[in-house]
């Protein structure tokens, strides 16, 4: 015969499984901000200024290829145009540097052209994505290689970074991405719906933004 169960017994029980029920929902409410903490304190980690292009770029890398070794040498090489490899943007610089930046402070080993002469191909950037790719494997101390091709956008900057291993040319790891022109105004300059270019006249569909042009103009 069950025994009778009195009225504060029953409101005890009901205490304890309500509680036991905040404390559940308050640590899967506490799992999910840590994560998302967890994340944006790593990015921050890898640069010095709040979470930038460069930063989730090698985040997504070093996350989701782990065949990215930090033991290796890499060389970060100049971003050149998607449609031209010879062709460089005055913001191509800016992004080489803090793609350098970024890897080093990830952890990665980064060999600087700028300091190692073997290193120089040519002297407006390293310009692996041409015809000298394949003088370079026999020549450099290193074993993989960040290269960056770009298109320009009207509102933003298309980017395609890869990581090739230099002893047999495979890609090792990938990441698409973007910058808002906003980000690299101070490197671009309206675009004219018409433009001159090698003595021949272009209409664009529409005005937008188009690098500043390297050339130096003579007086």
């Amino acid at each position: 015969m069950p025994l009778p169960v009195k009225q504060g017994g029953r409101s005890a029980v009901k205490r304890i499984l309500v509680t036991i029920g905040c404390v559940l929902l308050s640590a899967c409410s506490y799992h999910v901000t840590i994560t998302k903490d967890a994340h944006k304190q790593k990015v921050q980690e890898l640069m010095m200024m709040p979470p930038s292009w460069a930063a989730n770029v090698v985040l997504s890398l070093s996350n989701h290829h782990s065949a990215l070794p930090k033991d290796v040498p890499l060389v970060v090489t100049t971003p050149v145009s998607a449609n031209d490899f010879n062709e460089r943007a005055s913001f191509a610089a800016q992004i080489q540097q803090e793609l350098m930046t970024t890897f080093s402070r990830a952890g990665y080993t980064v060999a600087d052209p700028n300091v190692t002469d073997r290193l120089m191909i040519k002297s407006k950037g390293e310009f692996v994505l041409s015809r000298d790719w394949q003088e370079l494997s026999g020549n450099l101390e290193i074993g993989l290689l960040v290269v960056t091709t770009y298109s320009l956008g009207l509102s933003d900057i298309k980017l395609n970074t890869r990581v090739i291993n230099i002893e047999n040319n495979q890609v090792i790891a990938a990441e698409s991405s973007a910058i808002p022109v906003t980000e690299l105004e101070q490197f671009l300059s309206p675009a004219e719906k018409v433009v001159e270019k090698n003595g021949m006249l272009y209409r664009n569909e529409a005005t937008g933004m188009e690098p500043v042009s390297d050339k130096q103009v003579k007086p």
